[in-house]
């Protein structure tokens, strides 16, 4: 299923869509693209910097704390990336690598990305209440990579919101192995 999403802002309105491909692998021809900055409107737990997102290694993961939401009242807030590329990119492929994927019982123990949506921020980077959130993307719950295809996502500002997550059965933490961009520079 596919989703159009419309994004407007400062007079500048993107269309783009997406979804879940059927995709095992990124074909050949597309590119890793290097992200300049990525952030969060949360607190990253010691050993699992928001860097670990763009390693590309399943054994590493960026992790927040559940209860640290709760504890500090944000229960409503939903966790918010943010990828900032040094210039305007054209994304093709967004590789997913959910939770902790790297051992079945880890996935399961910790917390994970349900419902996702993307935006894009290039009119103003450091104003996300402006934006409409896009649609939802619904990932299955399984230690697989997860491949979005996008058509016509043409950013330099990408704002990934976990919307929704799967909660852990033994770990208060939402993890997130790797968040990968392939397309080419603008």
């Amino acid at each position: 299923s596919s989703d159009d999403v419309a994004v407007s802002g400062d007079d500048k309105k993107t269309v783009f869509s997406y979804s879940v491909s059927s995709r095992h692998d990124v074909p050949g021809g597309a590119s890793l693209l290097g992200v300049g900055e990525v952030s969060s409107n949360y607190d990253s737990l010691k050993k699992y910097p928001l860097e670990n997102l763009l390693d590309g290694d399943k054994n590493t993961s960026w992790q927040i704390s559940i209860l640290d939401m709760y504890e500090r009242g944000d229960e409503d807030r939903q966790p918010v990336l943010k990828f900032c590329f040094d210039s305007p990119v054209r994304i093709d492929y967004i590789v997913i690598n959910n939770g902790t994927p790297d051992s079945e019982e880890r996935y399961f123990n910790n917390g994970r990305a349900h419902k996702i949506s993307f935006t894009d921020m290039t009119a103003d980077p450091d104003n996300e209440e402006q934006y409409l959130r896009g649609k939802t993307v619904e990932l299955p719950d399984d230690t697989s990579t997860k491949i979005i295809e996008c058509h016509d996502l043409k950013v330099e500002n990408l704002m990934l919101c976990l919307d929704k997550v799967y909660v852990g059965e033994k770990y208060d933490e939402v993890c997130l192995a790797d968040v990968l961009f392939y397309g080419e520079e603008d």
